[in-house]
């Protein structure tokens, strides 16, 4: 039998690597719209020099580079709030159960460990190998991840039934 792990997952708080990507793509935006404005004003760019008006020349150029300035300021309040989320995500995950002290919980085992080290605030992959203690006895068993689903298989590949003692 396998035990739902998806509300603590929920409760460990957001991602921050989407808001990172999508402060970098702000930024590198911002950043090219800024020199797409320098290389207008200079009159360097093909199409402006069809655009005879040097005065409407220098606004399209200013626009454009304020445009970029503004792009990369979203990208850096993108970048402000990601740091701000993470600092809440950690404070969040420093009162929450790992995955072991999790699993241990549910099915009722003792010192739970994985071969390759369990990660703390994520689900392990399936398969991996486990060590635990039932009572006085060492047993060696596998992890069985399906989604948000985490079974506790052991020797023989019975699964555990969940406990939460």
């Amino acid at each position: 039998m396998m035990a739902d792990y998806s509300q603590w997952l929920e409760s460990l708080g957001p991602s921050v690597e989407d808001a990172n990507f999508a402060a970098f793509l702000w930024i590198v935006f911002g950043l090219a719209i800024v020199v797409f404005g320098w290389l207008m004003a200079d009159g360097d760019f093909a199409a402006m020099k069809e655009l005879d008006d040097p005065k409407a020349r220098k606004v399209m150029a200013r626009a454009g580079v304020v445009i970029g300035l503004l792009a990369m300021l979203t990208g850096a309040l993108v970048m402000v709030q990601g740091v701000r989320t993470r600092f809440d995500a950690d404070m969040i995950r420093e009162s929450s159960a790992t995955f072991t002290e999790r699993t241990e919980r549910t099915f009722g085992v003792d010192h739970l460990r994985c071969a390759d080290d369990c990660p703390d605030y994520e689900l392990p992959d399936d398969g991996t190998a486990v060590t635990w203690l039932k009572g006085d006895r060492l047993v060696h068993g596998t992890l069985v991840i399906d989604g948000t689903m985490v079974g506790l298989a052991g020797p023989d590949g019975t699964l555990m039934k969940p406990e939460d003692k």
